[in-house]
């Protein structure tokens, strides 16, 4: 059957038509119930061309089967994800020989790179959220924050910066961003250096082995020979970088950028199969007489010591006289009892608000209801004695009394000998009161052999007017 080559031709080209029917560059997947459009921007400079996938089974490359199209000139595109792998979608942009970053248009891409997002994380594809993803794969346990905020302090920039903005739109008007961007290229000449010497050695790989990409980028995480490379800050860069030409800023850089060193990895080698030996025929052995058994002895018991029994401690009790009800300002006495184990007894006080005891001193702390206890621990011949409690009023310290004058404490007393010690003597032999209390005593004053004596009660003025008197007994 003849085919029309004509016809053929027409049919390719309507087949492309159908295929780039959505935003931006060559769109991927079928638009409509079940999908989600999503547009990305793949940058270091825009890249044009670029091939971009959802990277469904999480292999690191663009299968056929997966979702996929190509960025245009503005470094976009759309694809259209299932929406069930929307929230997990990683994207994956290769950017090939045949890409063209527009910072360069006139160029090719000299060395072809892959670049990735995290999941969810679709807004843009850049060296940055490629190192961010390669920080995640090396600690399964870091969040996309957390290895954000990691990737922009090892490359110096300002922590306002997000690695999912566009910064090649924001260089320009934002200095913060012009130094992401000029980190994302450094980054993209460290990988295409890296892979560039890598080439040579003409490595083979396996299915279960890194590709060149991956080897290169987790050397970089790690071990970048260019660590402690200040670009920013280099005579040189900074001479040509300030000219108009990008090509020769790159090139300065790209001379000063240093590759990681890399070797070729070993294959596994194939086991070769140890031959199966041919078995020898086993001879008939002659059987051996079963011998007669010897009787196993019985074994003597060995007999159980009798335990020596734990004496029992004795019994003991605590004698405790109580100090009595105190008065707050006054002495206490030493608190005393004792056991009938002879062993010491100690005090505690078991209302530290009231009073409190340390040894054999009892301390008043204020007015209330005080309760010590006596205890005896006991020892290996004695049992704890029971606790005995002792409880008491702990009164307030007696208020100062004022003296009204010491004028008024003129409590007179006499004596055989002294017609006039303190004042003037009364009449009878009799004490009188003071202006305090107004009244006589009779017969108070009875003579002990030289010295006359008082008899009787003061009350707590009296007292205190007889001391004013005659700490001033001139008065």
């Amino acid at each position: 059957m003849k085919v029309s080559t004509h016809q053929f031709t027409l049919g390719l080209i309507a087949a492309a038509v159908v295929s780039l029917t959505a935003c931006g560059g060559g769109g991927g997947g079928t638009a409509g119930v079940g999908t989600t459009p999503v547009t990305t921007t793949v940058m270091d400079g825009l890249i044009y061309n670029a091939l971009v996938c959802v990277d469904s089974n999480n292999d690191g490359v663009c299968q056929p089967t997966e979702v996929q199209g190509r960025t245009d000139e503005t470094g976009k595109v759309t694809l259209n994800i299932p929406s069930t792998q929307f929230a997990t979608a990683k994207l994956i942009a290769v950017v090939g020989t045949d890409a063209t970053d527009m910072d360069f248009p006139n160029v090719k891409v000299p060395v072809a790179y892959t670049l990735r997002t995290s999941a969810g994380k679709h807004s843009v594809i850049s060296p940055l959220t490629d190192m961010v993803q390669t920080k995640m794969d090396l600690d399964s346990t870091k969040t996309f924050e957390q290895a954000e905020t990691e990737v922009k302090t090892e490359k110096g920039l300002d922590l306002s910066v997000s690695v999912t903005v566009d910064f090649v739109a924001n260089r320009d008007k934002d200095s913060a961003y012009k130094k992401a961007s000029d980190r994302a290229r450094e980054h993209v000449l460290e990988i295409q250096k890296s892979k560039d010497e890598l080439s040579k050695l003409h490595c083979e790989h396996t299915d279960q082995e890194d590709s060149d990409d991956d080897r290169v980028r987790k050397m970089l995480a790690t071990n970048s020979p260019n660590a402690s490379l200040d670009l920013e800050n280099d005579a040189d860069v900074k001479m040509a970088c300030s000219a108009t030409s990008n090509t020769k800023c790159d090139d300065v850089k790209k001379a000063k950028i240093k590759p990681v060193t890399l070797s070729c990895p070993t294959p596994t080698p194939t086991p070769t199969p140890t031959p199966t030996p041919t078995p020898t025929p086993t001879p008939t052995p002659t059987p051996t007489p079963t011998p007669t058994p010897t009787p196993t002895p019985t074994p003597t018991p060995t007999p159980t010591p009798t335990p020596t029994p734990t004496p029992t401690p004795a019994a003991q009790t605590i004698t405790f006289t109580s100090p009595g009800n105190q008065t707050m300002g006054i002495a206490t006495p030493a608190l005393s009892a004792t056991s009938t184990s002879g062993l010491t007894v100690t005090f505690a006080s078991t209302t530290p608000s009231v009073c409190t005891v340390s040894g054999t001193v009892l301390t008043l702390v204020a007015a209330g209801s005080c309760t010590v206890s006596a205890n005896q621990a006991g020892n290996t011949s004695f049992a704890a004695a029971a606790e005995v409690l002792r409880t008491f009023t702990v009164a307030a310290a007696l208020p100062p009394v004022v003296v009204a004058s010491a004028a008024a404490g003129k409590l007179l007393y006499a004596a055989n000998s002294c017609g006039s010690c303190h004042g003037t003597p009364p009449s009878s032999m009799k004490v009188l009161n003071g202006a305090n209390s107004p009244i006589t005593i009779s017969n108070a004053i009875s003579s002990v052999g030289s010295m006359s004596s008082y008899s009787g009660k003061f009350s707590a003025q009296n007292l205190t007017d007889l001391a004013a008197y005659l700490a001033t007994p001139t008065i």
